[in-house]
């Protein structure tokens, strides 16, 4: 069983919810994403986007089984809780064994390990799941991301124009992935998703 929730501490100290979004998280989309900008926007859409249409909030926000996940971060400590960043995957109809990846992380909170924590989370319902890779289309200037994803092991699946496909592997268990600090990153969202905090 895949644990709904859990708290985490950024690299700055913040604290973060790890949660499933939900159709009443609209507005939360909505105000994270006037904090995202428009490189970070660029990034995660591939083409401009000025705003999240009425069909986008209802995609984003509307789960369908394990066929299509999304969890958000709100930080805690702010009054209200702040919406800090979103992650979903969909199973491809045609690939059950695999999922395609976005995630997306307020321009604040970017370098302090919260996009990780995201995929992690994520990876873990996943496999769990019997999926056993994402695939995710990342533009090629999107270095830390790329850097991310390289630390997983994944494999360029195909690079032209401006977009690198990548088949990331995923793993039920943790101490699969590699020694790398992305590597130690999932392990240890595994085990704060699974309640284990003590071990």
């Amino acid at each position: 069983m895949v644990k709904d929730k859990f708290e985490t501490t950024l690299r700055d100290g913040a604290r973060v919810l790890i949660r499933p979004v939900l159709p009443e998280d609209r507005h939360l989309l909505e105000i994270g994403f006037e904090h995202v900008s428009q490189t970070s926007r660029y990034f995660r859409f591939l083409a401009p986007k000025s705003r999240l249409s009425d069909r986008d909030l209802d995609l984003f926000t509307t789960s369908h089984g394990d066929d299509h996940v999304a969890m958000g971060a709100l930080e805690i400590d702010a009054e209200p809780a702040q919406p800090v960043g979103i992650a979903r995957y969909v199973r491809l109809s045609d690939r059950r064994d695999a999922a395609e990846i976005a995630v997306t992380v307020v321009d604040d909170y970017q370098g302090l390990g919260l996009g990780c924590i995201l995929i992690g989370a994520l990876a873990r319902h996943a496999a769990s799941d019997g999926i056993t890779h994402f695939v995710a289309l990342v533009h090629e200037d999107n270095r830390k991301m790329l850097h991310l994803f390289k630390e997983l092991d994944a494999q360029v699946e195909s690079d032209a124009g401006g977009e690198v496909e990548l088949r990331i592997p995923l793993h039920r268990d943790p101490a699969a992935y590699p020694n790398t600090k992305t590597g130690d990153a999932f392990r240890d969202v595994y085990r704060l998703a699974a309640g284990d905090f003590g071990k």
